[in-house]
């Protein structure tokens, strides 16, 4: 039995112990089902996970304030739990993992469509106020984190699932299980969308990822270019994963395999290449950069504050 197992199952004989000294011990037997099923899972999929041991993980619940409750919820097992303000999004994490999503509607204002949670966020700090970000959970292994999530979201329910108020898009833990049809089609959606928007419709756009990818292939070794050329031809047959991961060792090898006058060389090749594109300016946030796919990804056309 390796390391690992020997520690798995050492923390799984704590859990059930801790369970003689719970107040809700359905619940905490509920958690610990869940959790092992979970680590399960992780080991039987096809690219196997092992998850995490050391105790470092929460559970955490982002509140609007705009709705006070008391807001109350039943646990599978009969434990209830008590929130000041309306729940609007359950989330598992480590570290500042919780400050994250308050973070990012900050750095990105502009409302996105079927972007639920930001959009609440985004919503909220316009009428001058703040998410209550509260850890509802001890730290625990990754498996009991997860376990958590997942029965506070079945608990409280989700908006796409006209089941609550939760804006999540899945129902917990790994992947995307879970996830309403309603939300996959906009996923697509978003995707086929963003694909037309910045290459099929726009030849400018086209035209400098090109000369990009062309630059990045003339910098490559001859070596390196027979490598990817046989990756290439070979990637879309039914190869097996040990086959995959020898085509990417190989590709790493060359790379570092590289001699230092060829490094030299590739790295003088490409910086050429960027020297030699003129510099552009957007005409609505005053931003100077190459005239290449970066700078049009971001600014003229779909500049923030076009």
């Amino acid at each position: 039995m390796s390391t690992y197992h020997k520690q798995l199952r050492k923390e799984f004989r704590t859990l059930s112990k801790s369970i003689l000294a719970s107040k809700f011990p359905a619940t905490e037997v509920e958690v610990v089902k869940l959790a092992w099923n979970i680590t399960e899972q992780a080991a039987a999929r096809k690219n196997p996970r092992r998850l995490e041991l050391h105790k470092i993980f929460y559970v955490y619940v982002l509140l609007d304030p705009r709705y006070p409750g008391p807001w109350v919820y039943t646990l599978p097992g009969g434990k209830t739990i008590t929130f000041p303000f309306l729940p609007m999004y359950v989330g598992k994490g480590n570290g500042i993992r919780m400050y994250d999503h308050g973070k990012d509607a900050r750095r990105h204002p502009k409302p996105v469509k079927g972007d639920r949670k930001l959009n609440k966020l985004r919503k909220l700090h316009r009428a001058g106020l703040e998410v209550i970000t509260k850890c509802i959970s001890e730290l625990s292994i990754e498996s009991v984190a997860f376990a958590k999530e997942i029965m506070l979201i079945e608990a409280i329910g989700r908006v796409d699932k006209k089941r609550g108020p939760l804006t999540n898009q899945t129902d917990g833990g790994e992947g995307n299980k879970g996830m309403s049809e309603e939300t996959r089609a906009k996923h697509r959606e978003g995707m086929l969308n963003h694909h037309a928007s910045s290459i099929s419709k726009n030849p400018r756009y086209r035209q400098h990822a090109s000369a990009v990818q062309k630059a990045l292939w003339a910098a490559k070794s001859d070596e390196e270019k027979r490598i990817l050329a046989d990756s290439h031809a070979k990637w879309n047959k039914n190869l097996t994963a040990e086959e995959r991961i020898t085509i990417r060792q190989k590709q790493r090898q060359s790379m570092i395999s590289r001699s230092p006058e060829e490094k030299r060389l590739a790295l003088k090749r490409k910086l050429t290449a960027e020297a030699a594109k003129p510099n552009v300016t957007c005409p609505h946030c005053g931003h100077v950069g190459k005239d290449d796919g970066r700078t049009l990804r971001h600014h003229f056309d779909k500049c923030k504050f076009k």
